[in-house]
């Protein structure tokens, strides 16, 4: 082989390893749509039935905000406005708080099999340093998607090893993650080491579970060690002043809110069996929980209603957890816990498979409705109940006078797939519908426009 044939070999290989790695990056831009702005001016949204997200429902609503908080709301008759407020004619349609994700990694991945748009994990079993907004993505093209589905707010959480992270509460919305970010550090999460279900030890190769029993074991041991290590760290600094010097351990003091029981901490479980442990463990530990997922939470009912533990629970779409569960147990627990007075959300199962389809909450309350939840108390489930667990229903979760003017405006139930969202507003700001999905409809719509007098019918003829 001749220096010409050798520098167009290289030549040939380097282009096609620039195709082969770059191809993927092709689909990596940022989405195109523009952040929302705060109007110079009051509003009045009017003609619409309006949804609080407490319960009530108006017919005939109107809503009046004006810089980013609504100044008033009710039904019939329209209040004086204030000079140069704008009108919007809802045209009878459904006006909803913003709907709010209680557990998603949306911001956090991309693509699942593009490694370098993949950001929901550091190594090892303890990180509570991580926090969830520290890795948000802005451009990404999946909050656009969601946000069109009337998803206006989301906790962001980190994944993996047995304490994951801290969550971060965002808006949707936003050119900067300091913008979208509504509070850094909501709550801790804690993944707990339970034991399979039955059904999972036959393709685990675990035999009797035994070599689960000893896997939950280790890791329980593990996480009291960290804790108790903490603890002794925390003491420690706390006697500084008497003369003794610590060195600032960063990742030992992120967990000083939780084990002071000034925030709450997030225990992710299914099992009957894993819940008693967690909340027998939290006691000993002293913490404030809530717990998510719950797959078994109906037996549990009693302990949770005297401990008052908020539940968070996820996937309503699913197949029951254990094998000798009736087919519609997941679609019954939350009116279950709607009747047990309960306080309860409903949220996705926040894995990375999801973070492409959380535009599907409504439909997850709307199984819940058929099997008996009353819609109200299904929208509160997504809404207000989210809002009041994380701490912040002060500002989210309904329509009262006071709170962030955050709402969007339907055409038809936003429980049903035929309900379209026609426009959000996200803390007074208007925020773009367009996304993705909505580009791709348009574009190949027109392919068939004008079928008629398209070149390849003339040819055919």
């Amino acid at each position: 082989m001749n220096r010409d044939n050798i520098i167009e070999w290289k030549i040939g290989w380097g282009v096609f390893f620039l195709i082969i790695f770059l191809f993927p990056l092709s689909s990596l831009q940022g989405h195109d749509e523009i952040p929302g702005s705060l109007p110079g001016h009051p509003i009045l949204v009017h003609n619409v039935i309006l949804h609080t997200g407490r319960g009530e429902v108006f017919s005939g609503g109107w809503l009046l905000f004006s810089k980013g908080k609504i100044l008033a709301l009710g039904k019939g008759k329209l209040p004086t406005l204030p000079p140069g407020t704008q009108k919007i004619n809802g045209h009878g349609g459904h006006l909803y708080p913003g709907l709010i994700l209680a557990n998603t990694a949306l911001g956090l991945l991309e693509i699942n099999s593009v490694e370098k748009t993949v950001d929901l994990q550091e190594l090892g079993k303890f990180h509570p340093e991580v926090k969830g907004c520290t890795a948000v993505n802005p451009d990404s093209e999946l909050v656009p998607v969601t946000r069109a589905n009337g998803i206006l707010s989301a906790l962001v959480v980190p994944q993996g090893g047995l304490i994951s992270g801290r969550s971060s509460l965002m808006y949707l919305d936003g050119w900067t993650v300091k913008d979208m970010t509504i509070a850094p550090v909501v709550g801790l999460h804690i993944r707990w080491p339970e034991r399979s279900p039955r059904w999972w030890y036959a393709f685990s190769g675990a035999g009797n579970g035994e070599k689960w029993k000893k896997i939950q074991k280790e890791s329980l041991a593990q996480l009291d060690d960290f804790l108790e290590k903490v603890r002794l760290y925390l003491q420690a600094r706390e006697k500084e002043k008497s003369g003794s010097v610590v060195v600032k351990n960063l990742r030992f003091e992120s967990l000083r809110d939780f084990l002071k029981g000034r925030k709450q901490v997030f225990i992710h479980v299914q099992s009957y069996r894993g819940i008693l442990e967690a909340i027998s463990w939290s006691k000993k530990q002293n913490l404030k929980i809530v717990l998510v997922g719950c797959a078994e939470v109906e037996k549990a009912i009693p302990l949770l209603r005297e401990l008052k533990i908020p539940v968070i629970l996820t996937r309503i779409l699913r197949l029951p957890y254990r094998r000798d569960m009736a087919y519609d147990t997941p679609y019954r627990l939350p009116l279950i816990l709607y009747k047990s007075k309960i306080l309860f959300a409903i949220a996705t199962s926040g894995s990375s498979f999801t973070a492409a389809h959380e535009r599907s909450l409504p439909y997850e309350a709307s199984m819940a409705i058929a099997f008996g939840l009353p819609k109200e108390a299904a929208l509160q489930a997504i809404t207000y109940n989210v809002a009041k667990i994380l701490g912040y229903d002060s500002r989210l979760g309904s329509l009262e006078k006071g709170k962030d003017a955050t709402f969007f405006i339907s055409q038809g139930e936003i429980f049903s797939f035929q309900g379209q969202v026609k426009m959000a507003f996200l803390a007074g700001k208007r925020v773009s519908l367009n996304n993705k999905h909505k580009r791709l409809y348009q574009k190949y719509g027109k392919r068939y426009q004008n079928r008629k007098g398209s070149p390849s019918n003339k040819s055919k003829k």
